[in-house]
């Protein structure tokens, strides 16, 4: 059984062989042909950030547009997803406003879906609260909570009206009575939130605590050295505010202003907030805001820190009007909601970052041009969002890229086609015949600056040519390609080996 061996050579950049030959290549009647072995150099998309491409407008509400900067430098498929588009998202979520009440509540996310597209969304927590409601406890509550307190309710019925300390023990420390959030803090735009409904000697303390420390917290064991940001009353009343940052407590000057036996309109409001790439302390105290602390998000800790609210009790103070927002992306739950200690919205003091109900009006993202927006995959610089198809959630809206990210993440196989020697193959995707010779697995190795793909299969299959009577070639054209028929980018001398065998 005769066999012959063709060896196809190419430096083209789009992976085509066309080949001439010197010597006439006869190949017999009835002849079959496979692919013995290949070694193809795939060239690394890289694309250069600098000053005049490193902005991106995106919008979650027509009033506000946000400008975003990437990071300056050159990213190829080992550093475009984990370190630009990390980036790219981390910029988007330091822009969102709790002051904007549509981004209110809101967080952003990107991914690259089972087609290899890329996938921006931006999700709202505006539904119903999941609660913790120890009389009438939901659901969902104990993936939420971890509570040593005690709830009482009011004269309006069987909801919450307030949480207060388990023993009333007076105490200066925050291992007594406590709640610890289950779920991990926003990285949007959000707050950690409580009224003082009653004060009582000892007072409170609301934070956020480190990943790592939540089941130290759960059993008791947190001291106000692992609170990562947060506020704290006095042991009395006329003591003021303090702040903590890492641990670390700063008197701020402001004491409280009602604490005991008003309206919701009059009592203390303590507010730590997202917004702006800023953690804040927040009073609100009687229809006035006071900043009394503020630290930019990533000079809290590293940078991918993980937060969960705390509430502590150090007397019988009593609070309500509690919730949070969390992080939707890391939640435990399909819900986007946000948590709700207590029955009632807080109704006032009438500040702008109190109403957080203003669905999404639209969301946009806007390239700075069009190579930009051809990197990740868009074939336009404007692109508007797409509602109910979210990774999670109700109340968002999704932005897809029209093209996979084939020269970032690379397809499982690519395809090799004949291009001038008929063979009988198939293919679904384009609904006919294809020269499809064989479709070969990614096998890659990295080598200075590109990726080499060496296969050679274990099992040779042939593939017949069909053909009758004698075929002479001088020339043979072939090419690879993309699982999808698109052109697969090369550089540098590639191979592809024929192996051709005579009927027998």
């Amino acid at each position: 059984m005769k066999q012959t061996l063709i060896r196809l050579h190419s430096e083209d950049a789009q992976g085509i062989f066309d080949t001439q030959f010197k010597d006439i290549i006869t190949i017999s009647p009835n002849s079959s042909i496979a692919l013995q072995s290949c070694s193809v150099n795939r060239l690394t998309t890289s694309y250069i950030v600098d000053g005049s491409n490193d902005t991106i407008i995106f919008e979650i509400s027509p009033a506000k547009r946000n400008f975003i900067r990437l990071p300056h430098g050159t990213y190829d498929r080992t550093t475009a997803i984990t370190d630009l588009l990390g980036a790219f998202i981390k910029e988007m979520n330091e822009a969102l406003s709790i002051q904007d009440g549509v981004e209110f509540g809101t967080q952003i996310n990107a991914r690259v879906n089972l087609l290899t597209k890329l996938e921006f969304e931006v999700e709202k927590q505006m539904g119903t609260p999941i609660t913790l409601d120890i009389v009438n406890p939901n659901a969902e509550a104990p993936k939420y909570f971890s509570l040593n307190v005690t709830a009482t309710t009011g004269a309006g019925g069987a909801g919450i009206d307030e949480i207060k300390s388990t023993s009333g023990t007076i105490a200066d420390n925050i291992n007594n009575s406590y709640i610890v959030g289950l779920e991990p803090f926003t990285k949007g735009c959000g707050v950690l939130r409580t009224r003082i409904k009653h004060y009582n000697t000892g007072g409170i303390m609301i934070g956020l605590i480190d990943k790592s420390n939540v089941g130290k917290a759960k059993d008791g064991e947190l001291a106000k050295s692992d609170i990562v940001f947060g506020i704290e009353t006095g042991t009395n009343i006329a003591d003021n505010y303090i702040g903590y940052l890492n641990g670390v407590a700063t008197d701020t000057g402001v004491a409280p202003l009602k604490a005991s036996g008003g309206t919701l309109a009059d009592n203390d409001v303590l507010d730590i907030a997202l917004s702006g790439g800023f953690m804040s302390c927040v009073v609100e105290q009687d229809g006035s805001t006071l900043n009394i602390s503020s630290t930019q998000y990533r000079t809290i800790g590293q940078e991918d820190q993980v937060l969960h609210a705390f509430i502590a009790f150090k007397g019988t103070t009593q609070i309500n009007n509690t919730e949070c927002y969390v992080d939707v992306y890391a939640s435990q739950s399909d819900s986007n909601n946000k948590l709700s200690i207590g029955t009632d919205i807080i109704g006032a003091p009438a500040v702008p970052e109190n109403n957080n109900l203003v669905p999404i009006d639209g969301f946009k993202i806007i390239f700075d041009n069009l190579a930009q927006a051809n990197f990740f995959g868009f074939d336009r610089v404007e692109n508007t969002g797409v509602a109910g198809n979210h990774f999670v959630g109700d109340f968002g809206s999704v932005i897809s890229s029209n093209s996979k990210l084939d020269n970032l993440i690379p397809p499982d196989r690519f395809l090799i086609e004949l291009l001038n020697v008929p063979i009988n193959t198939y293919d679904s995707l384009t609904g006919g015949r294809k020269n499809i010779l064989a479709s070969v697995p990614i096998q890659e190795h990295q080598n200075s600056h590109n990726f080499v793909i060496d296969y050679e299969p274990n099992n040779l299959i042939f593939i017949s040519l069909n053909n009758r009577d004698p075929l002479r070639l001088r020339n043979i054209n072939a090419r690879v390609l993309t699982d999808e028929f698109n052109s697969l980018s090369t550089e540098g001398f590639n191979t592809i080996s024929l192996l051709v065998k005579e009927n027998e």
